[in-house]
């Protein structure tokens, strides 16, 4: 198994220490092998990357977090460019978590201009795959619009965003998550009294 799933696994089960030294682990790897070969390896390389930045927030250290995101951010970005069907999810992926992470460091101009990046990604991937990305779209405008009824103070964005949420997931299929982002939906309408 390698460092990288064996540090995933770690991190799941709350072996945090476990988790940061396969991280490291896997990084050094994937570094020697992107020096090789930049396109082959650097995917692999912003996966751990983004893992280790995930895992450096669950533990509240967010200035390495924020650093490990930015790495996967620059990678990903540069993914998405050459071959953008493929590495635009990832970047969408990533850009999201940065938000989150710009919100809990109180970079609310910054936060929020993640959060629009990656709702913008999703809608172009939504439109050129009808159905396959409604579930990841519907996330992000969820977190969007939580993001304006808590930080930014906007009801109107928020609103917007959460109406533009349940529209979507009327053409999903039920199952829990939509389920629990239904709910979601739903505290967000009522906080602003509707």
């Amino acid at each position: 198994m390698s460092f990288e799933a064996m540090a995933l696994i770690n991190s799941n089960i709350g072996e945090e220490n476990l988790a940061l030294i396969g991280y490291s682990k896997a990084i050094d790897i994937y570094r020697e092998l992107v020096e090789i070969n930049f396109d082959v390896y650097s995917s692999g390389l912003s996966n751990v990357l983004n893992n280790l930045a995930v895992l450096h927030y669950k533990m509240k250290k967010y200035d390495s977090s924020e650093k490990m995101y930015q790495e996967a951010l620059e990678i990903r970005s540069k993914l998405a460019k050459k071959n953008p069907d493929f590495f635009s999810k990832d970047l969408a992926f990533t850009l999201f978590n940065v938000a989150n992470l710009l919100k809990v460091q109180n970079k609310i101009n910054q936060a929020e201009e993640k959060y629009l990046e990656a709702v913008k990604i999703f809608r172009q991937l939504q439109k050129g795959n009808p159905g396959q990305f409604d579930l990841f779209l519907v996330k992000n405008l969820v977190g969007l619009s939580l993001f304006y009824k808590d930080s930014k103070k906007d009801k109107d964005k928020s609103i917007l965003y959460c109406k533009e949420a349940d529209a979507a997931l009327s053409n999903i299929a039920p199952n829990p998550e939509v389920l629990s982002l239904r709910q979601y939906t739903e505290s967000i309408t009522k906080a602003w009294g509707g």
